[in-house]
Formats: structure tokens, C-alpha cells, sequence
């Protein structure tokens, strides 16, 4: 082989290629926001309301924890607005179950003893920096990571606080496998961490959860499902971006769980700004849904 011949070539040939895309994909993509252009827009006043939403709030009301994931959430709702006014389906699937997956952390959050499960929350931190402090000893035990690389990551002291920090909350997780803030509040129905399926089951919104996790799993995952995602509506395989059907319903179904994250922060919101921004919610979530449903056949 000639390397440098090779190079050149594909130089040359990829540069025509990147010429040819660059004429003609501005224009499709245009054509796909415009098709989509109403329920892209309502999600974008969806995400402003959201941060208006959040200037009415007074975070001395109550924990931060529940307000940091409805922050999330809002964050989630404006990656998946650039990621389908771009095109990029697949990865607008991981977002929606990022949105799904705090808004059912703030369902949990604020279904009873808010303050106690914040802290429970809150101070799962301190278990996870543990757990991952473990993680890279044990690549020094199989001899992949050195102990001088482990020590000049982890020093003497950030040991010592991780392990003191660790120990003072640990008997509020799994005694053997802590991987979910959750597990005491969830004990009494699984001896194991919850999984999300329970505890949806538990706030009575297993129906969500079957209707979404499994299809946003082939996104998430390596799946044989996989080619399905990246079909476009004839048919063919392509890494191009794409724009159908799934780019209004996904957005229809991440405003509905938008929607349920602002009900479950009520407290943060003094009356009648709490019962009048509930309201309105709903009123710019049945527009957009008009809209979309009026283009179904």
C-alpha cells in the first residue's frame, strides 16, 4: 500500500463528498424542522416556561434536591429539542429516558417525608464516590492501574474522608451491593436495590414505564432492534439525520413528563402562583398535543 497516495485520495474524494453534503443538507433539515415546526416550537416555549417556572419558585421552601432534578429534566428537554431539530432520533430516545428517569426520581422524592428523602438522596454521594474510589483499587489489584497512578488520584486524606464519609451513612443503603439511594425506602417490597420498573409499579405509573423503557433500551443499548432506529420511513439504513413520526411523539412525551415534574414541586410555589402555573402547563401541553394529534391519520 501506499500510504501516502491513499491519503490523498480519500483527501480528495472526501472533500468532494463533504462539498456535495454541505449543498443539500441544510435545505433537508430545514425542510424536516419545517414540517415539524409546531411541535418543535411548543417544546421550546415549553422549555422557557420551565425556567420561568423556576423564577417563581423559593428554594427556601424546601430541599434543593427535588429543584436540582427538575433543572434536569428541563436541561433533558432542551437537548432533545436541538437533538430533533437536527435530526438525530436515536439520540433523542436516550434524552426522553433521562427525562422519564428524573421526573420519576422527583415523584419519589416528593411523594411523602420530602426532607428525609432528600437527605437520603443527598447523601448517596458520599456512597458513590466511595463505590468509585473501589472501582479503581480494584484495577490495581488486576495489575491495570499502578498503586502510585491509584495514589495520585486517591491521596492519603481523600482515602480517609471517602472511607469516614462512607461508613457514617452506609447503613442507610444495601449492606452489601449500595447502588440505589432508594433501597430502604423500598425494602420492605425488594430485599435488592429497586429497580426503576418497581419503583414505578410503586407510584402507580408502571404504565409509563412500559410504554417507554423498552423502546429507548434499543437506543441506550446495543440491541438487534438498533437498525429500526436508524430506518428512515422507506426503509433504508442511514447514519443521515432523520426526521418522522417519532420526532413529534417523542416531544409530546417528554412535555407530559416536564409537565409532571413541575406538579410535584407545588411547595417550592405560594398560592395562587402555584394552582395558575399548573394550570397553564396544562393548557400549552393540550395545545401542542391538538396539534400533533390532528396530523395523526
Amino acid at each position: 500500500m501506499d500510504t501516502g497516495e491513499v491519503i490523498s485520495r480519500y483527501n480528495h474524494t472526501l472533500s468532494d463528498y463533504v462539498g456535495d453534503v454541505n449543498q443539500t443538507a441544510p435545505a433537508y433539515i430545514a425542510r424536516g424542522r419545517t414540517t415539524y415546526g409546531a411541535v418543535l416550537g411548543g417544546a421550546w416555549s415549553y422549555y422557557v416556561f420551565m425556567n420561568f417556572a423556576l423564577d417563581q419558585m423559593d428554594q427556601s421552601a424546601g430541599p434543593i434536591e427535588p429543584m436540582s432534578l427538575f433543572i434536569k429534566v428541563a436541561a433533558g428537554l432542551l437537548g432533545l429539542h436541538a437533538c430533533l431539530s437536527g435530526g438525530a432520533i436515536e439520540s433523542a430516545f436516550t434524552l426522553v429516558r433521562s427525562v422519564f428517569e428524573s421526573e420519576i426520581t422527583i415523584a419519589l422524592l416528593t411523594e411523602r417525608d420530602v426532607e428525609d428523602r432528600s437527605k437520603l438522596y443527598r447523601e448517596y454521594e458520599h456512597v458513590g464516590r466511595w463505590l468509585n474510589m473501589e472501582s479503581i483499587r480494584e484495577l490495581v489489584s488486576e495489575h491495570i492501574l499502578s498503586q502510585s497512578e491509584f495514589d495520585s488520584r486517591f491521596p492519603t486524606n481523600t482515602v480517609r474522608d471517602n472511607n469516614d464519609a462512607y461508613i457514617r451513612v452506609k447503613t442507610n443503603y444495601h449492606p452489601t451491593r449500595p447502588y440505589h439511594w432508594a433501597w430502604s425506602l423500598m425494602s420492605g417490597t425488594t430485599p435488592n436495590n429497586p429497580s426503576l420498573k418497581q419503583i414505578c409499579k410503586h407510584l402507580k405509573r408502571l404504565e409509563d414505564y412500559n410504554r417507554l423503557y423498552g423502546l429507548t433500551s434499543v437506543s441506550a443499548h446495543s440491541s438487534p432492534r438498533s437498525h429500526r432506529m436508524t430506518s428512515s420511513e422507506n426503509g433504508v439504513i442511514t447514519a443521515a439525520p432523520l426526521f418522522d413520526w417519532r420526532t413529534e411523539a417523542l416531544l409530546v412525551g417528554a412535555l407530559k413528563y416536564c409537565h409532571n415534574a413541575l406538579t410535584h414541586l407545588g411547595f417550592y410555589l405560594a398560592q395562587p402562583a402555584r394552582d395558575e402555573l399548573i394550570f397553564y402547563s396544562e393548557h400549552r401541553l393540550a395545545q401542542i398535543a391538538e396539534q400533533y394529534l390532528a396530523k395523526q391519520p
